[in-house]
């Protein structure tokens, strides 16, 4: 079977075996996923593509499977680098001895979001027994599985005997443990302890230092006994993983004196802790409201938990699948695409900007390698990889050579997700301190030489590439890579002031004459030089139609980029034409900017279809694991959906826009739901958490650091106020803006590139352009500066 959709590698979507069916979620809460059956690929074997993982950013497993991956740990050269497959110690499966009794207990398997945490359980007549496994939220070295068994019913007691199964699977083919060991120096008497210790296999470039990993794990028995004295009983098996030996046997050590029930506290609270940091609400639909939870935590299991009993290791990017994904030739094999930046971080920023910030410095803490990437072409700066792994070189592999020369978007894309960094923090720490400022204006050095100057025209073009459209390569002056391109060039100016430094002149010279293709007949951008919607001729994958797109492009001019349209309607065409090209077996994040396009022009019905579009042919029940394709499979539990699908509810019905000057917000409610709550929306270091219904918004401020002072202005209102820390804001739903009275005194960049088409070719802007955004300018600037 062949879906017609093709994955980044050009495979098809059903490279990995076709769906299997799926089980049904029986649960009613918003936040349990919760199935009397698991998915099957047969009778008799689990389909893990479709199980949940739990995760802290530092460890993760996909549940009951026979692996564990830890961040940063890869094992492979160049293309072939793939998370190292740590053999599973905590896939623990538990059944009675007794066929009767097996036969007599009522199984169930549930995901409980909220609590970070996976649940088997055997409701026997005479014994309720419970598995759980977990990442733990706060002792994050630390994977969890208990067993517990409690009498029930009032029959005489007896003994009850387990069989205790252990998915360990093979030994590991990425890293050469070492036969198991006493555990030296760790001292938790009450569990059985093992050591394992091994280095990866091959490292991604010659250079590289080998990667040890160090284990500390309690040995699983083969059975367990409930006696018929005891009423009931807990076992605890627990695993260690991390590169440092001091680090995981500390966390192994710190199990003395805890009970169960503590440790399991503490994970519940911490998780509590993470979801009150920041998350999105919807009351009215349990459809909607599952999605949206699990969607959130699996992209939170991913990242680094906010708050951890040791020092966090260096963070080493989202890939496609999350950390629970990334085998070798699975899931992108645990690769990190433009996906981290431009559909999963937008969402996190706004909740969460720390995790955003570690986003972020994965990307510097690469630099070095995408410096020689842009010197192997001649250019200078700082070009990232397409994808990256470890090292922070380019590590796509040969199946896909186009993607790994061309797609060179990625670095505008990296270099935006900046750019919201500092419009909704300006952190002149991190600009200063931290590299920002150099890692920004090296991305903006690298467009300045990338781009090829045209002396008859005095433009430049960026020739040779594949836009995000990857049914399309080798084409020139990509709008939206040129968009990207010169926005990255205008913030490197702007940041370049806030660190007190200066580009050259030429470089705003480049950023505001890059070609901008416009079709003045049809009053639309085209993707590219020569490119028609209405070409009909077959030179595609599964001979499609060169006017097919394959997934949003030109579309993300609006948003997230905040192109200025001189004309509305450009907008309104450039949606309405690429919604007939694009292929409609394309990936969901797709459909989510056309949710939030069509938000913007005001077409709610088609707002509405998009919405639904971006989730249903995706979501994979009962477990809510996303998979790439609609039709097939791909890569699965698919976060960058999820991300482009958070980025609908907090953009699209939300409203909420951020800018560097200000936040702007524009609530609606997505379809059949009552209301839509986020909570711990940051914003200059405020945190200010929003419900709307229908009529109201309530705007309740927590904390506003004073530096940053906020002025709230409601439109309808005609009102403006100084927010105070502490207070509820009571309003009828309507627009409103957000901005701080202590303003930079770095002039905002004027983002402006000069559209073909357009009267002026030669980058001088309109005078009445430049008036309008001096006067912006003052106004904005008339306040204490930094």
């Amino acid at each position: 079977m062949d879906s017609g959709y093709r994955d980044r590698y050009g495979r098809s979507a059903d490279y990995d075996e076709i769906p299997s069916p799926m089980a049904d979620d029986i649960s009613t809460s918003p936040y349990i996923y919760e199935t009397l059956s698991l998915p099957m690929r047969n009778a008799t074997l689990i389909d893990y593509r479709y199980m949940p993982f739990v995760g802290n950013g530092h460890l993760a497993t996909t549940v009951l499977s026979d692996w564990i991956f830890v961040n940063g740990v890869y094992n492979g050269e160049l293309g072939w680098s793939h998370r190292a497959r740590i053999p599973s110690t905590n896939a623990i499966d538990v059944a009675f001895q007794n066929q009767n009794d097996d036969d007599l207990a009522a199984k169930s398997y549930m995901l409980n979001v909220l609590r970070g945490q996976w649940l088997t359980q055997l409701n026997h007549p005479e014994v309720l027994v419970q598995v759980k496994i977990y990442a733990h939220q706060y002792y994050h070295h630390l994977l969890v599985t208990s067993i517990s068994a409690v009498r029930q019913g009032e029959v005489q007691a007896r003994d009850h005997s387990f069989t205790v199964t252990n998915n360990r699977g093979r030994d590991s083919e990425d890293i050469n443990f070492k036969a198991d060991a006493p555990c030296s120096g760790v001292n938790v008497p009450s569990l059985d302890c093992v050591y394992m210790m091994g280095d990866i296999r091959e490292t991604e470039k010659e250079d590289s230092s080998r990667t040890r990993v160090h284990m500390y794990y309690t040995r699983v028995p083969e059975t367990i006994i409930l006696p018929a004295s005891t009423q009931s009983q807990t076992w605890l098996f627990v695993t260690s993983i991390d590169i440092d030996d001091a680090k995981a046997k500390l966390a192994y050590n710190k199990l003395a004196g805890i009970t169960v029930e503590q440790l399991e506290q503490s994970h519940v609270d911490a998780w509590q802790n993470n979801w009150d940091d920041g998350m999105v609400v919807v009351e009215g639909d349990l459809e909607v409201q599952k999605v949206l939870y699990g969607a959130q935590f699996y992209i939170k299991s991913s990242l680094p938990a906010p708050d951890t009993d040791q020092e966090r290791n260096q963070f080493y990017g989202l890939s496609p699948g999350g950390l629970g994904k990334g085998a070798y030739a699975m899931d992108y094999q645990g690769h990190v695409f433009w996906d981290m930046e431009t559909w999963i971080y937008p969402g996190m920023l706004m909740l969460q900007p720390q995790l955003a910030k570690d986003m972020l410095n994965y990307r510097i803490n690469g630099i070095e390698e995408a410096r020689a990437r842009a010197a192997l072409h001649g250019h200078k700066g700082a070009r990232f990889p397409w994808e990256s792994a470890f090292t922070g070189v380019e590590v796509t592999p040969d199946i896909c050579v186009p993607c790994r020369e061309l797609q060179q978007h990625i670095t505008g894309d990296i270099a935006y997700a900046a750019r919201q960094y500092v419009s909704a923090t300006r952190d002149i720490d991190w600009l200063v301190n931290q590299r920002g400022c150099e890692f920004i204006i090296d991305m903006a050095r690298w467009w300045v030489t990338r781009a090829e100057p045209d002396p008859d025209t005095g433009r430049y073009h960026v020739r040779d590439i594949m836009p995000p459209d990857e049914y399309h390569e080798g084409v020139n002056d990509s709008v939206y890579t040129n968009v990207g391109a010169s926005l990255a060039i205008h913030l490197a100016n702007y940041s370049a002031c806030l660190c007190g430094q200066e580009i050259p002149q030429s470089w705003y010279d480049v950023a505001t004459k890059l070609v901008l293709l416009y079709d003045e007949e049809r009053n639309y951008h085209p993707e590219y030089d020569g490119y028609d919607p209405e070409d009909e001729s077959l030179n595609m994958p599964q001979n499609k139609p060169n006017k097919i797109v394959k997934q949003a492009d030109v579309v993300l001019l609006g948003f997230p980029f905040h192109y200025k349209y001189s004309d509305p309607q450009t907008r309104e065409n450039d949606l309405n034409i690429y919604r007939e090209v694009t292929d409609p077996l394309g990936p969901a994040m797709t459909w989510g900017m056309f949710c939030i396009g069509y938000k913007e022009i005001g077409d709610y019905t088609q707002q509405e279809q998009m919405f639904y579009e971006s989730f249903r042919p995706y979501v994979r029940e009962p477990f809510k694991v996303w998979t790439e394709a609609r039709s097939g499979i791909g890569a699965t539990n698919f976060i960058t959906g999820m991300g482009g699908f958070l980025q609908t509810v907090i953009f699209g019905y939300g409203g909420f826009r951020l800018y560097l000057e200000n936040l702007a917000m524009n609530a609606t409610l997505p379809p059949k739901t009552t209301s839509l709550t986020i909570t711990d929306l940051n914003y200059m270091g405020a945190r200010m958490s929003f419900e709307f219904t229908a009529n109201s918004m309530n705007i309740e401020v927590h904390e506003i650091i004073t530096k940053f002072p906020l002025v709230m202005e409601l439109y309808d209102d005609d009102e403006i106020i100084n927010l105070q820390a502490g207070q509820i804001y009571k309003r009828d739903r309507q627009p409103a803006q957000f901005y701080t009275t202590k303003a930079s005194s770095c002039p905002l960049p004027l983002d402006t590139i000069i559209k073909d088409g357009a009267a002026n070719h030669h980058g001088t802007l309109p005078l009445f352009l430049i008036i309008s955004l001096l006067v912006t300018w003052i106004s904005f600037v008339d306040g204490e500066t930094i």
